[in-house]
């Protein structure tokens, strides 16, 4: 007797499964709502994931890079040179007829030699924040005025070097601006919160003055909101 061949049934399409769902909507349509929420969770449990991730990774190279700059010696030492060299100048600046005293020659003096590494260190930070591997506000609150004073004094060298390429330090002044603009936002808001701290104070010494304990402690609490409410604010700024 001849063998009876096996029919192979081929595999329903994700097309054909759909249709099948539609046309049973009972069941059905509660399998493939399910389904649907289950992937939507497994999607936002990657992307949460991946975002805790970097923030965690850049913590921690934020970390390492204010513990090593720390203990860098030789940055501390070759800012202390430039330092140095700019308060033996009676303005405290470069001016553009000290470039032949700081650059010519073949060999670059101590000074150049200095500034050029100091830069380099901060043009290497700067692309790091623009990668976001390091946390530029954490660094900011660390090493904004020195950076943004040792740009603005030294803005002319950048120049100097610009005229040969166009592209030096471009990521280190892009980070000098960024820090440059927060400064000037926290400078906006610090004369009235001032004003408020001070009404805070007032209102606290106001309770030991000629008032029942009843009274103290109604205006301590109403100085305790305004301190939070303070307090709220400064944060919410920072995070900007």
């Amino acid at each position: 007797m001849p063998q009876s061949k096996s029919i192979i049934t081929p595999e329903p399409s994700f097309i054909d499964s759909l249709i099948g769902y539609l046309y049973n909507p009972t069941d059905n349509l509660i399998v493939l709502i399910a389904a649907v929420v289950t992937l939507f969770a497994a999607i936002s449990t990657v992307l949460l994931t991946s975002y805790y991730q970097r923030r965690l990774f850049r913590r921690e190279k934020t970390s390492d890079f204010i513990e090593s700059f720390s203990s860098n010696n030789q940055y501390h030492l070759d800012a202390l040179c430039i330092q140095t060299y700019l308060v033996s100048r009676k303005d405290n600046y470069l001016p553009s007829q000290m470039f032949e005293e700081l650059f010519e020659g073949n060999a670059p003096n101590a000074v150049s030699k200095a500034i050029r590494d100091c830069f380099n260190l901060w043009e290497r930070l700067a692309i790091g924040c623009r990668l976001k591997a390091y946390d530029k506000e954490v660094l900011y609150d660390n090493y904004g005025t020195h950076f943004i004073s040792m740009y603005i004094k030294l803005f002319p060298v950048i120049q100097h070097y610009r005229a040969k390429n166009s592209r030096v330090y471009l990521n280190a002044e892009w980070l000098a601006i960024t820090w440059i603009s927060r400064r000037e936002n926290h400078k906006s808001m610090h004369e009235p919160m001032i004003k408020r701290f001070t009404t805070q104070a007032n209102i606290v010494s106001a309770a030991h003055i000629n008032n029942s304990n009843e009274n103290k402690l109604r205006i301590y609490k109403d100085a305790e909101k305004l301190t939070t409410k303070l307090i709220k604010e400064i944060y919410s700024s920072g995070e900007h």
